[in-house]
């Protein structure tokens, strides 16, 4: 067996999940509607019909920094403090949402496990397949939500292996990161918390047995293409935002691999209202970990 994969069955049952991770409440951000975009499939209905299929676990990128406000100032001494000033709020956040991610960091994990179970039984369920649910192991590097999207000579070679070792006909892997836009000034101003733009976006590829990508898809909250203009308003290290934020972006997954294929008829309201979150948040004024 490959050495980088820890394989096995997914029971039917796993239908729904508890998942407990600290100490917040869910809320939903405001915003559009989930949304994915196919860039590439079969045109044949069925195509995936009864086709053994591995499920790489989903794996979650480094959130993306927040970004500057983007201000032509009047030029001299003024001009530079507000930028400075702008910096080391900008600094801040990223240091708090650092610290966030970092004591959440294994309770994520698992809730990321709990959900790639879900998406595997899902994908049995919906394409009458069996499914095998396995982890991948990036080793050394840092993943980027990229890792798939072009795979080399090595990587295909490599998935090609993962298919063979599990008599498999496709290989399904989800990267997954949490990004920002510009930081919301007014906010700072007028309540004295620190928000920025932010989303959640998911690149899936499905491969087959060769290590050619046959599906590519995107799935973005609030929406696909949306740059960082535009998108929820949320804290770097308030729980409560990012339970809704993760439950929403799983939900979207979900939407996009039972779209992948018409002949899918399934219904996935069931698998979210079975998932429970909890993130521990951080105090507005934790300085968070230091800039790296």
């Amino acid at each position: 067996m490959n050495k980088k994969m820890f394989p096995h069955i997914i029971a039917a049952a796993a239908f729904a999940a508890f998942i407990v991770l600290g100490l917040a409440c869910a809320s939903k951000p405001s915003g559009p509607p989930p949304t994915f975009v196919i860039t590439s499939k079969p045109v044949d209905e069925g195509f995936l019909q009864g086709k053994k299929a591995v499920i790489l676990n989903i794996k979650m990128a480094a959130r993306s920094p927040v970004h500057l406000m983007d201000r032509q100032g009047s030029g001299g001494l003024f001009s530079l403090i507000q930028a400075g000033v702008r910096i080391g709020k900008a600094a801040a956040f990223n240091n708090r949402a650092r610290k966030f991610d970092r004591i959440n960091a294994d309770d994520l994990n698992e809730a990321l496990l709990t959900m790639s179970e879900i998406i595997a039984t899902t994908w049995k369920e919906a394409y009458n397949s069996e499914t095998v649910q396995a982890l991948y192991d990036f080793s050394q590097v840092k993943p980027k939500i990229s890792h798939f999207n072009k795979p080399d000579a090595a990587l295909k070679k490599e998935i090609a292996g993962i298919c063979a070792d599990n008599d498999a006909e496709f290989v399904i892997t989800i990267m997954q990161q949490v990004t920002h836009g510009y930081m919301d000034e007014q906010q700072i101003q007028v309540a004295g918390r620190m928000m920025a733009i932010t989303h959640i976006v998911s690149e899936i590829n499905v491969f087959d047995k060769k290590g050619d990508i046959v599906i590519k898809a995107s799935a973005g909250l609030p929406y696909v293409g949306a740059g960082i203009t535009y998108g929820y308003l949320l804290s770097p290290n308030n729980g409560d935002d990012y339970v809704k934020l993760y439950i929403d972006g799983f939900g979207n997954i979900l939407k996009t691999i039972l779209a992948f294929d018409k002949s899918a008829s399934f219904s996935i309201e069931e698998l979210l209202a079975g998932i429970v979150l909890h993130f521990a948040s951080i105090a507005d004024d934790d300085e968070g970990d230091e800039e790296e």
